[in-house]
């Protein structure tokens, strides 16, 4: 792991090369693609991981690099991994490279760049390593905390990005829904057709309210599971629609979990449960029983919303 991950297009290179040992002769340890790759693995895995590990992320920006995908994929992981950025300009200047690249503007925030000076990159070495400090960036720090993998997992549906933390998102909302159908069948019978000589059996018949709401939130679970399968399916083909589908599938899961725990609550509460169940233990059972139940449908549904709670900002395509 290094303190320090330098973007850049190879073009720029050169920057690089004499930008390096000034931070290292610093105390730093630097990274960068073309040093200290690993030949033979995945250059896309190394960059995630050095990205996500690093204390900062330096950024030469030039004409080439601001024209260069990947550096633009570089900067947006490291935005998403809330990194600290360190600008340095080649041949271009501030205005202009954000006109060039907006994205890059809002990743950068309020960050001064830094110009390449004629004599040379190793002449701006005093200049970062005094930046680098006043951000709190320094040598051999107490290494990076990996951002949340719920987070991950949420930005990448957000973008419909074609990344493994996507494909894991499709898995858990697909592992959701097809536990979740079953789980509503069951207790829609159970509602519908409520069973002599059981307990469940006779809080339905005692209580219409709690009947009616669990009737009415299974019916509603199985068109939202099914939702959810079906947005996990259009993820899983890199269709756009697939994470806000999601989303709302699981918002409105929620919503009705939340309802159903309301009226649930109500019904034996009141004074018609002190008449149906005149031992006040046996009332505060039920009442501890409810919540555990509604806690164990809103918990899958919540985890799927957090995955997916940004992805209502899917841009349009």
């Amino acid at each position: 792991m290094a303190d320090l991950f330098i973007s850049y297009a190879h073009q720029d290179g050169d920057v690089v090369k004499e930008l390096s040992p000034q931070l290292e002769a610093a105390g730093y340890t630097t990274w960068y693609y073309e040093d200290k790759g690993a030949i033979g693995a995945s250059y896309l895995r190394q960059i995630d991981q050095e990205i996500e590990r690093c204390h900062a992320v330096i950024v030469v920006i030039s004409p080439d690099s601001v024209d260069s995908d990947q550096v633009s994929k570089e900067v947006i992981r490291a935005h998403e991994a809330r990194k600290k950025f360190v600008p340095v300009r080649r041949d271009i200047t501030h205005a202009e490279f954000q006109v060039r690249q907006p994205e890059w503007r809002m990743a950068f925030g309020a960050a001064v760049s830094a110009e390449v000076p004629e004599e040379g990159a190793a002449a701006l070495g005093p200049r970062l390593v005094s930046g680098l400090r006043a951000l709190g960036v320094e040598p051999g720090g107490p290494p990076a905390l990996p951002t949340s993998p719920l987070r991950r997992l949420s930005r990448a549906a957000a973008r419909g990005l074609p990344a493994t933390d996507t494909k894991l998102g499709s898995i858990v909302a697909t592992i959701v829904g097809l536990l979740g159908i079953p789980w509503g069948l069951y207790n829609l019978f159970g509602a519908a057709s409520p069973a002599e000589g059981t307990n469940v059996g006779f809080l339905m018949r005692a209580f219409p309210g709690f009947r009616t709401a669990t009737i009415l939130v299974n019916l509603a679970g199985l068109g939202l599971n099914a939702l959810l399968l079906y947005g996990a399916g259009l993820l899983r083909r890199k269709d756009p629609r697939g994470a806000p589908l999601i989303r709302k599938s699981a918002l409105w899961m929620i919503t009705a979990l939340g309802l159903w725990l309301l009226v649930s609550l109500s019904s034996f509460t009141g004074s018609e449960a002190r008449a149906v169940i005149p031992d006040a233990n046996a009332r505060r059972g039920l009442v501890s029983a409810t919540i555990i139940v509604g806690l164990m449908g809103l918990a899958p549904a919540g985890l799927v919303f957090a995955i997916f709670r940004n992805a209502k900002r899917t841009p349009k395509r």
